[in-house]
């Protein structure tokens, strides 16, 4: 998974030019959630998420571990130099039945330094909770690309 992950990030910044980039782990929701923020540095972003189960899934059908597929997806805005960023889009749930089951999903993440130092171009950690089918708490880091650049 931290394969794909990585990978996945990498495509996405030769494509849109992100200021940072989230990496997220949400422990009872048993997903990832990967983020580019400050697109061209205008507070806008977007983020995917991958669930993950280490084990033995029973339905709909058997996988032996790890078992992940692509979960959510969805758009973000940071206020105060995104510090605090809000985010909404779309969660699916896959491993219920035949068919997939569609969920709103809202988050807000706070992250803490850069809303102390006022600077979006830091390495930060996060703290997020969200609500989609289920109320959700997940921990983070938040990883620069433009690390000491001009814009703060």
């Amino acid at each position: 998974m931290k394969k794909i992950l990585t990978l996945f990030l990498l495509c996405l910044n030769t494509v849109v030019h992100g200021q940072y980039s989230g990496l997220t782990v949400i422990p009872n929701d048993r997903s990832v959630i990967c983020s580019l923020e400050n697109i061209d540095d205008n507070n806008f972003g977007f983020y995917v998420g991958a669930y993950y189960k280490v084990g033995q899934t029973s339905s709909p059908y058997i996988y032996r571990t790890p078992y992940m597929y692509f979960n959510r997806i969805g758009i973000n805005y940071g206020f105060l130099k995104c510090g605090l960023v809000v985010g909404a889009g779309v969660k699916t749930d896959l491993t219920l039945g035949p068919d997939p089951i569609f969920y709103p999903d809202v988050m807000v993440k706070l992250q803490p330094i850069k809303l102390l130092t006022r600077k979006k171009d830091i390495w930060d950690v996060s703290v997020t909770v969200g609500v989609s089918d289920v109320a959700y708490i997940g921990f983070g880091i938040s990883i620069p690309y433009r690390y000491g650049s001009h814009y703060h």
